[in-house]
């Protein structure tokens, strides 16, 4: 899906695949079951929080603050260079963050 500039972006689903690329937007991602792919430029996010229940998470371009792992559990905090913060909470899947 393609954002629109808008002050902040909220998505809730049960279960699927997001690929998102957004521009200037804090970003709220909760999920059941699925894989989350979000792309944006580094100079638009600030703080990143990802938590995975089960399986993985990634953070490319930012500046890595912790990063958690629990047997089957994934948690990542991360700072860009924006402003705009992410905050993604999935309970079974793969998130990926790509900051160019």
């Amino acid at each position: 899906m393609e954002i629109p500039d808008v002050e902040h972006t909220i998505v809730q689903l049960g279960v699927g695949e997001i690929t998102m690329e957004i521009n200037n937007t804090d970003v709220d991602v909760e999920m059941v079951v699925g894989d989350v792919s979000i792309r944006a430029p580094g100079n638009t996010v600030g703080r990143i929080n990802l938590n995975v229940g089960v399986g993985d998470a990634s953070v490319d371009g930012a500046d890595i603050i912790t990063n958690k792992s629990a047997f089957i559990s994934r948690s990542i905090r991360a700072d860009g260079h924006g402003s705009n913060d992410m905050e993604i909470n999935l309970g079974v899947g793969d998130v990926d963050i790509r900051l160019f």
